[in-house]
């Protein structure tokens, strides 16, 4: 995920993002923002773009994850229609974001996650961080 994805989060810390956009004709999006503490999903978010029965699936969703523990919400299997497929496995790709970041170390995540925001702009290298470090205009 992007480093812009977390600035546009619904919920605050964010610590996992997911995005699935479903293959059928709606093309429905769902990008999934979750906060884990404890093994558990403590704060949901949703960012949705199409039909509007994708909105009465979100807070079913929300009812049913919040405070769950990540091993009984990894195992949910959608029901038949295409809105409940979208959510699950925006929520999936959150978990499995979560997961990847976890153990890492919060600089090395920033790190990776400015470097993300940076991709297709001049690469920084020490130089210009010093240059730009000079100029910003805060005390330092």
């Amino acid at each position: 995920m992007k480093h812009s994805d977390y600035i546009k989060s619904p919920i605050h810390q964010t610590n996992g993002i997911g995005e699935y956009t479903s293959e059928d004709k709606c093309k429905d999006s769902v990008k999934c923002f979750i906060k884990v503490k404890y093994n558990k999903i403590k704060d949901i978010g949703f960012v949705l773009e199409g039909c509007k029965d994708i909105k009465k699936t979100e807070e079913k969703i929300k009812e049913f994850v919040l405070n769950k523990k990540l091993e009984e919400v990894i195992d949910l299997k959608p029901v038949k229609d295409h809105n409940s497929e979208t959510f699950i496995k925006a929520l999936k790709n959150a978990i499995d974001d979560y997961l990847k970041n976890k153990d890492q170390d919060p600089l090395q995540f920033i790190i990776d996650k400015i470097q993300e925001y940076d991709e297709g702009n001049p690469p920084r290298t020490p130089e210009t961080l010093k240059y730009d470090y000079e100029l910003c205009g805060h005390p330092h």
